[in-house]
């Protein structure tokens, strides 16, 4: 832990950037955005230090660009961000003081590293039209997969705060010699150092943030203590630790997963379990517009779809992949913090989100335990389904977007049925 940046608004932190990117770029093909044809609809010209403000720009060709990941945090209500009354004057300037701290720190970082293009949700999507917000959120998959390098601001959890400055790794008192007889690795000439398992940050919080940290070829993250750098071939940190594979796979923490593994090594018929322990984990965090609970995933639910033909050509999302895998996908639970079954709390939402037999109709944590008998019964059951499905159908409220908001849904289904008593056990 010796060789830790102070300052990550430092030379010394640009120059590390600079060099973790060049040697990703110059050596890994499979980091390369996907779509090198793909033109954001609008991005925020950094402008220079000193001498232009920032400002939006609406590209007419594709343009090497970063992208921000971050938390807006919950005091929102004087943060800058594009409307219909502002967005004219945005496209002519920006007044950087007029802007969230850390989408200043991100500003900081493109210009420090010499890029001129920058995308962020608040300035980037005009907030308050639903029409507008649709349209630019069905994005989201393209965007972040899409961008030269996306910078993720793990810590602090509002966005006034911004995320450069002193890190606490890198103070005197860290640094220290240390003998350790955990085994060395060398990658890029440098010792480094396994690590085993994950530390949570206010970002893996967030429910837009799960998408945010999965699509992107490249993160940068930063946690006020140290950088770490994560592309499709590595992930390492300041201190000299590497994530060992087993913990990079590891699908109950699906955000330190690459992007080609995490879709690439689970094919058919993995892809379904895959799917749930990411609904799983999207389910565990937080959303401050509940009515985002299905576009907050689009990104991911494209990417899966595409990958497995989940998707019908016509303006309906098609929920199942079978008969046999929506029966289980309706085999949720809704769980409270310490694992407990409940009774999923009915609240009146402001709108419809999704039908009832939706995991995304309950505002809190699910899990898929259908299997649990199948290991821990100490019988060998046999898995015999009773029931089939004659018509699943969910209309979304952007026709030309199958993974937008639904507006209407339903399911057909026929077997046998046995009355049953639902009893709370708390009372």
């Amino acid at each position: 832990s010796l060789d830790i940046i102070e300052d990550t608004r430092s030379e010394l932190a640009l120059e590390r950037i600079s060099k973790w990117l060049s040697h990703c770029i110059e050596n890994y093909e499979s980091c390369k955005p996907p779509d090198p044809s793909y033109i954001p609809r609008r991005l925020i010209h950094v402008g220079s230090f000193g001498k232009e403000e920032p400002s939006l720009v609406e590209p007419s060709k594709p343009v090497l660009y970063l992208c921000l990941s971050y938390c807006w945090g919950p005091d929102t209500k004087d943060v800058l961000v594009t409307t219909a009354a502002n967005l004219a004057s945005h496209y002519k300037a920006i007044p950087l003081a007029t802007v969230p701290a850390t989408i200043r720190d991100a500003i900081s970082i493109c210009r420090g590293l010499g890029f001129s293009y920058l995308w962020v949700d608040a300035l980037c999507i005009i907030q308050g039209d639903q029409k507008e917000w649709l349209k630019d959120s069905a994005q989201m998959r393209e965007i972040y997969s899409n961008s030269h390098l996306t910078l993720s601001a793990v810590e602090p959890a509002s966005c006034k705060l911004g995320f450069l400055g002193k890190q606490s790794f890198g103070g005197c008192e860290w640094q220290r010699p240390v003998e350790t007889d955990v085994p060395v690795q060398v990658i890029n000439g440098h010792c480094v150092y396994p690590r085993e398992g994950e530390w949570i940050f206010s970002l893996d919080k967030r429910g837009w943030c799960l998408q945010e940290s999965i699509l992107p070829r490249r993160r940068l993250l930063l946690n006020g203590s140290e950088m770490l750098w994560q592309c499709q071939q590595e992930k390492y940190c300041e201190c000299g630790h590497v994530y060992l594979a087993e913990d990079v796979k590891n699908k109950s923490r699906m955000v330190s997963t690459s992007h080609s593994e995490f879709f690439d090594q689970y094919a058919r018929p993995k892809s379904y379990e895959h799917w749930r322990a990411l609904v799983e984990e999207y389910s565990d965090r937080y959303l401050t517009q509940k009515t985002d609970k299905l576009s907050a995933i689009s990104g991911l639910a494209k990417e899966f779809s595409e990958e497995h033909g989940w998707l019908k050509a016509e303006g309906t999302y098609k929920l199942y992949r079978g008969d046999a895998e929506f029966v289980y996908d309706l085999a949720w639970v809704a769980i409270t913090s310490k694992d407990r079954i409940r009774i999923p709390e009915i609240k009146q939402t402001p709108r419809y989100i999704a039908p009832s037999w939706s995991w995304a109709s309950v505002d809190g944590s699910i899990r898929y335990q259908f299997q649990e008998p199948l290991f821990s019964w100490k019988h060998d059951p046999v898995e015999t389904l009773n029931c089939s499905v004659e018509e699943v159908i969910c209309k979304s409220m952007t026709e030309s977007d199958q993974t937008s908001p639904v507006v209407e849904g339903y399911a057909i289904m026929s077997g046998p049925i046995i009355p049953v008593e639902l009893i709370n056990i708390d009372q």
